[in-house]
């Protein structure tokens, strides 16, 4: 009779994903990682065995989450040999669930039925704290920019042409999330 004795742990996993510091869209992400191939990957989120899954003939492993709350999580595993042998923990890595929209932004400048006396002018508003605003003029993507910390944001306008136009925006939050769009104001362009 022939067998094998294997008394030695797999070496320590590795999770790639989401990666540590990520914000994530969904409440069901995908955790992946790397371990010794052919393990059983045990799934550790927020320090609680959650699920199992095995990694393929060359150690790569994936397991779609169970639902997650909205807010912060961790996520680590461990490997375990064909012989019972179990690895240390991996790599804990953190990220944040976040998968509601920001509420719409609001445009506050230039006012909604004002007269301005400039082709560039600014427009300003609020929205999500730290959330890229996205501006449409006219009902088109013209250009974008950031909010601040306080939720505060303006930028200054490309060359108008005379007239009336319109003012919109959306913003998008960094998970990605899109809100709504915001108050559309209509304004007008009288230089002359």
């Amino acid at each position: 009779n022939t067998f094998t004795v294997d008394s030695i742990a797999p070496n320590a996993p590795v999770v790639t994903a989401p990666a540590n510091g990520s914000t994530v869209n969904t409440t069901t992400p995908t955790f992946s990682g790397t371990a010794e191939a052919n393990s059983k990957v045990r799934l550790y989120v927020d320090g609680v065995l959650v699920d199992s899954t095995t990694a393929n003939g060359s150690g790569a492993w994936s397991k779609v989450s169970a639902a997650l709350a909205q807010g912060s999580h961790t996520i680590k595993v461990t490997s375990t040999d064909a012989a019972g042998n179990t690895s240390a923990y991996s790599n804990t890595n953190t990220f944040t669930v976040d998968s509601v929209a920001p509420s719409a932004p609001v445009v506050t400048a230039p006012a909604n039925g004002s007269t301005v006396a400039t082709t560039t002018p600014t427009f300003t508003g609020t929205a999500e704290a730290n959330s890229k605003v996205r501006l449409y003029v006219d009902g088109v993507l013209v250009d974008s920019t950031t909010a601040n910390g306080s939720g505060a944001w303006n930028k200054v306008s490309a060359a108008l042409a005379q007239g009336s136009h319109t003012i919109k925006a959306t913003s998008v939050d960094a998970a990605g999330n899109v809100s709504s769009f915001s108050n559309t104001n209509t304004f007008t362009v009288d230089t002359v």
